[in-house]
């Protein structure tokens, strides 16, 4: 059974996953003041993924977005960070408990008021995105991004032991697919995070491609949606 050899432990208030499989990989715990994730921040609005979600213009009207596959929300804090109303989707418990530690603790960061104010714009909910998406009207977000696992094949360099860890407790994301389907049903636009040659998600031609240096995103609109910022 997936996850039955993770365990959480709190350790001053934070929240961190630990595997009695692989106590050498060290836990897994939620970061979202790390080097990398401010540079991504200073990078502004004209990076691949804020241009993938349609941040470019966000004015008074900021967009919702929807993260249905959340993981460690590391690209959602970018985007709340950029402005945009985002909503988590997580539907491993466990995953589902690191967020909500690490949103708590960014809420009640009375030093850091940009802290405060980004975790501000996300709101999450422990739901299966597939229920989540099904009971949603169309046009009920101005986007939905979707980061699924890619599945190993082999050829790809070993992911990351964190990766590795959160691969093991969620079985991965098998039925991405069906919730790239169900998204576009719900959203004008759809951003699909994918390694730089891999093939599109469930096969589906993208409407146009935004590349970065070692992935890209697939973007698929829905042109009977009419965007909610319109």
């Amino acid at each position: 059974m997936p996850g039955a050899a993770f365990h959480l432990r709190e350790n001053q208030g934070a929240l961190a996953l630990h595997s009695g499989r692989h106590p050498h990989y060290g836990a897994v715990q939620i970061d979202w003041h790390s080097a990398d994730l401010c540079r991504r921040i200073a990078a502004g609005r004209r990076q691949p993924l804020a241009r993938a979600l349609d941040l470019s213009n966000v004015g008074s009207r900021p967009p919702h977005i929807v993260d249905a596959t959340a993981g460690l929300g590391r690209d959602a804090w970018v985007l709340a960070a950029l402005g945009a109303h985002v909503t988590l989707l997580e539907r491993t418990p466990a995953v589902a408990a690191l967020l909500d530690n690490a949103l708590q603790r960014a809420r009640s960061d009375a030093a850091n008021p940009t802290t405060q104010a980004i975790a501000g714009r996300i709101t999450l909910h422990r739901a299966d995105a597939r229920d989540w998406l099904a009971a949603a009207a169309p046009g009920a977000c101005d986007a939905i991004y979707l980061d699924p696992m890619y599945p190993e094949d082999g050829k790809s360099a070993l992911p990351t032991k964190e990766m590795q860890l959160l691969r093991e407790l969620t079985g991965g994301d098998p039925d991405a697919g069906g919730l790239l389907d169900a998204a576009c049903r719900v959203a004008h636009r759809v951003a699909v995070k994918r390694p730089r040659r891999a093939l599109p998600l469930a096969g589906r031609i993208a409407d146009a491609i935004i590349p970065a240096s070692r992935i890209r995103f697939d973007l698929y609109l829905n042109t009977s949606i009419r965007p909610c910022r319109v």
